[in-house]
């Protein structure tokens, strides 16, 4: 981008403003004699080459010829931008670590894509550092080759005065060299579980006489807490659908034993959720040029579909060599949901931004019955919890 260009647009309109006679916008590098398709409001279609553009007009080069085309008589005009393989490297390196990760562990076989606990010795293995290496090598080959093809950028010119004026100031900006702002947006949210049921089952438990096992198969770390699609409707509004993972990973084993007496019993609980919204977001904090930090918040309503898993045994020996009773719950229910979320961003590339995230979901109470052979109470469960992490975004 020409460093120079925004100051030098920033004189044309303030000439503009004064009454000064026209001046040339200069173009962006980038955009120099690119293939330009412009729409009339007569009809008329005129396909050439962009070698130039003032306050009031656009020119064209068609056969040899240059045609001067006035903003008042456009009806849309599509440019043809310039490929840039480099910037999909970055983003594809991103999401194929994302991808890599959760596959390494096998997350998308988990309850809300919790991580397996990994100790120091697989964090050293050579085999997780391969794959590693391949999954971002890949992701940056995938990244290189979405970018090779380039792309075009359309503007439409209303024909009332006001919306008119914004998008010509709108096309002049990106002619000098500032992208638009992005109107679709794909993110990826992760982060540590803020429980609710399972602290819930915690304090059941200890009330209970059992003791938390030491021993925890899956660690609270959502690889997928929740993806959102959306679109601008407006410059700092978006609006979209959001999908959700709010499990909680039966992570709360409890086990209380007598040894003289021949006793032992344990109880283990998973909640398995997941829930659809629609979704508003507002941006709170945003830089005056893309490519600054984005501060966020939202609502969304929809529904939840929740299953609940309680599973408890109980062995007592005796001359016979002993028997094991086992008891279980289950609730399965689809019910209404909500959710809160904000997200702290930062822009990598001109597509690809990363941030902090948090959230907290939404979902009525259920009640799961008594297990009283396993001398278990019957309990109001909430299934509403939180989480907080990352957030990776995608945006063009």
């Amino acid at each position: 981008m020409n460093a120079r260009a925004p100051i030098a647009l920033l004189a044309v309109l303030l000439a503009v403003a004064a009454g000064a006679p026209a001046q040339d916008i200069p173009l962006s590098s980038r955009l120099s004699y690119r293939d330009i398709t412009v729409s009339l409001r007569d009809g008329t279609v005129v396909r050439g080459r962009l070698i130039g553009a003032t306050k009031d007009s656009i020119v064209v080069r068609q056969s040899g010829e240059d045609k001067v085309f006035a903003f008042p008589d456009l009806r849309k005009v599509l440019i043809k931008t310039e490929a840039r393989p480099s910037e999909g490297v970055a983003p594809g390196i991103a999401l194929g670590l994302y991808i890599g990760n959760g596959l390494l562990t096998w997350a998308p076989g988990e309850p809300g894509f919790y991580l397996q606990h990994i100790d120091s010795s697989e964090l050293a293995s050579g085999w997780l550092l391969l794959g590693e290496a391949f999954f971002a090598a890949v992701g940056a080959g995938a990244g290189w080759i979405a970018a090779s093809g380039g792309g075009r950028q359309a503007f439409e010119f209303p024909t009332e005065a006001g919306p008119a004026l914004e998008a010509r100031e709108r096309f002049l900006r990106f002619l000098a060299g500032e992208p638009p702002p992005a109107r679709v947006h794909f993110l990826i949210q992760s982060g540590f579980l803020v429980p609710g049921s399972s602290a819930q089952f915690k304090d059941f438990m200890d009330a209970s006489g059992y003791t938390e096992s030491y021993w925890q198969y899956l660690s609270t770390f959502s690889g997928m807490r929740g993806l959102e699609l959306s679109v601008s409707v407006k410059p700092r509004l978006r609006a979209g659908l959001r999908l959700s993972f709010p499990s909680e990973p039966a992570f709360d084993f409890y086990y209380r034993s007598d040894p003289d007496a021949g006793f032992s019993s344990g109880a283990i609980q998973e909640v398995r959720a997941t829930a659809v919204h629609g979704i508003g977001a507002i941006e709170l904090i945003r830089g005056s040029r893309a490519g600054k930090i984005s501060l966020s918040a939202g609502l969304g309503a929809g529904i939840a579909g929740v299953r609940l898993f309680r599973q408890a045994w109980t062995y007592v020996s005796d001359d016979y060599g002993g028997s094991q009773v086992y008891g279980t719950a289950e609730v399965r229910k689809t019910l209404l949901s909500g959710v809160v979320f904000g997200a702290l961003q930062f822009p990598l590339t001109r597509v690809l931004s990363i941030g902090l995230a948090a959230d907290y979901t939404l979902i009525p109470a259920v009640d799961v019955p008594a297990l009283p052979d396993n001398g278990l109470a019957g309990q109001t469960v909430r299934l509403s919890n939180g989480s907080v992490g990352f957030v990776l975004g995608y945006h063009f």
